[in-house]
């Protein structure tokens, strides 16, 4: 399970408090804090990053939920009570959309997710339940459950979702803290330094080869860490992927082939 945590910081950004008086007055907000790197080596969100990226392409066939932890944390009083919040997703491309720079290129795309089909609805009561700021507490983890659908494995999707006032709370709409977007795919990329150190041990890289070595063997592509594998834990891979390989074949008609055609093997290849 991806487990990604928000620890909790404040800072001097303006609040703008809901229908509530001067006692109990209180506002949320979404904080963010390193959570380490994704599948290139990019730090997944960063202190003041409102967007995040998230592939289940690390993740074996089997692992079908991914859980995105996000920390809502409350300013104001702390109240000898348990206060319900809301958070909504925000719909702006229903439909795949190119979008365009001043030039009229495309320069990326978008479609928004479907809650029931690429994630867990925010009114499922397992989700709901963690809509709450405990009695004398002042923030609360909400679990955002994202779906393996196989339409991940043709594009991204995201998730864009913002704090909603109440009569408990006040959310400031000109803040990016009320806002958290969540893209999130199951298309295969080069892990980072494959081709420096990888490839001597694995071979030439294919989405194929990557998808096998993910479901067939324990190894960690997530982030960088083939950054800290030595020559040791290259060839203890190696090994146990041709054994693995040459057992898979074992079952079929032919040689297991990537999307290019090429013969699966996992050892270094001079063309």
């Amino acid at each position: 399970m991806l487990l990604i945590v928000f620890l909790v910081a404040c800072n001097s950004d303006k609040i703008m408090l809901f229908d509530v008086d001067a006692e109990n007055s209180a506002a949320l907000r979404f904080v963010n804090a390193d959570m380490g790197t994704d599948l290139s080596g990019n730090a997944l969100l960063g202190e003041n990053d409102t967007t995040q990226t998230v592939t289940f392409v690390v993740r074996k066939e089997t692992y079908l939920i991914d859980t995105i932890n996000l920390i809502v944390t409350t300013s104001g009083p702390v109240l000898n009570k348990e206060r319900v919040f809301a958070i909504e997703q925000v719909v702006e491309y229903p439909k795949f959309t190119y979008l365009y720079d001043e030039h009229n290129n495309v320069v990326d795309s978008v479609i928004d997710a479907v809650a029931g089909v690429h994630y867990r609805p925010l009114d499922d009561p397992y989700t709901a339940s963690f809509l709450r700021i405990p009695a004398g507490e002042t923030q609360s983890v909400v679990p955002i459950l994202l779906l393996r659908s196989k339409d991940l494995q043709e594009r991204p999707y995201r998730l864009k979702l913002r704090l909603v006032p109440n009569e408990n709370f006040a959310v400031d709409f000109d803040a990016p803290s009320k806002v958290r977007i969540i893209n999130f795919s199951d298309i295969p990329s080069m892990p980072l330094y494959w081709e420096k150190d990888a490839v001597w041990f694995f071979g030439r890289y294919s989405a194929t080869k990557l998808r096998f070595m993910v479901n067939y063997s324990d190894i960690d592509l997530s982030g960088s860490n083939l950054l800290n594998y030595g020559a040791a834990d290259f060839t203890y891979y190696q090994k146990r992927l041709q054994k693995a390989l040459m057992e898979y074949n074992a079952t079929q008609l032919t040689p297991l082939k990537d999307e290019t055609g090429r013969t699966m093997v996992f050892q270094y290849e001079l063309n």
